[in-house]
């Protein structure tokens, strides 16, 4: 009975205190210290310890925890191996964003370089005849290609993929896929060449300074370098019997003309609409990819696509001077100019100074309505072969008949 009475009279003490203690909403809008005496006359902390108390408070104390053992709650970091898409300039916007007005607007071509042989990333010899039996001939198969369907090839390994990843990688490296604003007339070549033997290739490119585009194995290199000049001619006989034969050559009248509405028409604009061939030659020196080969490899597609003469010639309009136009109305206004620049000399012997011809036919144009830039009439003037100008004796610029 006297354990009875004591528990009866603990349970009056604690219903006594909880009901002499503020609400539980009272403490939820007000944080009183630990010092704060209650209702019952025992500070906060006393009053939690007896109202809340589990008995497991000294085990999980805070001066028995060791916070070197504490480890943060975080998301484990998953690593995989997703290749990153790179464009060749970081203001290239996205191709929904684009509007497209034509070639001459684009200033971008298609890379040839998807269009390479496949042998140009130097696989094992067992991956290429697998990719080349299934279908898989140039890059841009591999690359529009998820490869690791390609475990399903016959004789198809998952090291086979690893390299042809790997070195599939390593040859786009850091190279314009989606815009090249560039001419690749490496890569252009070697598309043109990819249905040949490579020996037979190397051989017959070795003629236009072009060999170093294919690479042969240290047996084949031996072996070329053994071939006497006769047989090397025949090789070479054989190349150009193949491309007179080939469809390809309808390709490069197709490329080179979107060359020239991207990369030259715009540019001829730029400059008064017409250039002399010297500098239409630079102007390829400065867009292509390797200009160390631009000129050999315009004299290649010359041999072989274009009857010996210039790429261009079928592409831009040109008058009896070699001058090359971007379009007709600038060949009119070139033929105007000369017309009427030649009606001041009436005299064999008679010159003018140059700034005064043209501010004399600039007034002459324009009485007729027509507009023509004074730069236009100067650059004519100077590359017409009708006219020489020259400095006179107080250095200023004199122009006279040719």
């Amino acid at each position: 009975m006297a354990i009875i009475d004591h528990i009866k009279k603990q349970i009056g003490q604690f219903v006594k205190s909880s009901s002499d203690q503020p609400s539980p909403l009272f403490f939820s809008s007000v944080s009183p210290s630990k010092e704060m005496p209650t209702a019952s006359g025992h500070s906060f902390e006393q009053t939690y310890q007896i109202a809340y108390s589990h008995g497991l408070e000294n085990i999980y104390a805070l001066e028995n925890v060791d916070p070197k053992k504490i480890r943060r709650i975080q998301e484990s970091a998953i690593s995989c191996d997703v290749p990153s898409v790179k464009t060749e300039n970081d203001f290239i916007v996205e191709d929904q964003l684009e509007l497209d007005l034509g070639d001459a607007f684009r200033e971008w071509i298609e890379p040839f370089i998807l269009d390479e042989p496949i042998h140009v990333l130097g696989l094992s010899r067992h991956a290429e005849k697998c990719l080349t039996d299934h279908g898989k001939n140039v890059l841009r198969d591999l690359a529009s290609s998820n490869l690791q369907e390609f475990v399903f090839f016959k004789g198809m390994g998952q090291g086979h993929i690893d390299e042809i990843r790997q070195k599939l990688k390593e040859y786009l490296e850091n190279y314009p896929i989606n815009h090249c604003r560039v001419i690749d007339f490496a890569s252009w070549i070697r598309t043109l060449v990819a249905s040949l033997e490579r020996k037979k290739t190397r051989v017959s490119l070795d003629f236009y300074g072009l060999a170093d585009l294919i690479s042969l194995s240290p047996a084949e290199s031996v072996e070329v370098r053994r071939l006497t000049l006769d047989k090397k001619q025949e090789w070479l006989q054989e190349m150009r019997e193949y491309f007179m034969q080939s469809k390809k050559g309808d390709s490069v009248k197709i490329n080179m003309q979107k060359i020239v509405d991207v990369f030259v028409k715009p540019w001829l604009r730029m400059r008064q609409g017409f250039a002399t061939k010297e500098e239409l030659t630079e102007r390829f020196l400065r867009i292509s990819y390797n200009p160390a080969l631009t000129e050999q490899a315009l004299h290649f597609l010359s041999v072989f696509y274009f009857d010996e003469g210039y790429p261009l010639k079928g592409y831009l309009l040109q008058t009896d001077q070699d001058l090359f136009f971007a379009d007709q109305h600038h060949v009119e206004s070139f033929h105007a100019v000369i017309s009427k620049a030649c009606s001041y000399f009436y005299k064999p012997k008679i010159f003018y100074p140059f700034a005064e011809l043209i501010r004399l036919l600039q007034r002459e144009f324009a009485c007729a309505w027509i507009d023509l830039d004074q730069n236009f009439i100067e650059k004519t003037l100077k590359l017409s072969s009708l006219f020489q100008v020259y400095k006179g004796k107080q250095g200023s610029l004199i122009i006279s008949l040719a």
